[in-house]
């Protein structure tokens, strides 16, 4: 239950990461619930979450089409939104849980 819980709240996110460009999303997903680079940095300090290079698989942040990382609350879950573009030239977005590596949405 909750997982899919998370799942849906997750999807409600992937619009405003899909309206732009990364860097243009700033204000709005902050809106949602994702934390600057100060508070994710202190969330690593703190050891609420692993660090990205821990936590998110490594087929995930291959240098050809990786766009860029977020670190969201989500229903008081810590995720990684990680946003990729394929060799198709379409942009797609995972959610791994920043403590335990696990992967739970995609879109």
């Amino acid at each position: 239950m909750c997982n899919r819980r998370l799942s849906f709240r997750l999807l409600l996110i992937w619009p405003l990461l899909l309206a732009s460009p990364i860097a243009a999303t700033a204000p709005a997903l902050a809106q949602v619930g994702c934390l600057s680079q100060s508070e994710t940095a202190a969330a690593v300090r703190a050891g609420e979450v692993k660090p990205y290079e821990e936590a998110v698989p490594r087929d995930l942040r291959g240098p050809g089409g990786f766009l860029g990382v977020r670190l969201c609350r989500d229903n008081g879950i810590l995720v990684y939104v990680v946003s990729v573009l394929t060799g198709s030239g379409r942009v797609t977005h995972t959610a791994v849980d920043a403590r335990s590596g696990r992967v739970v949405g995609q879109r």
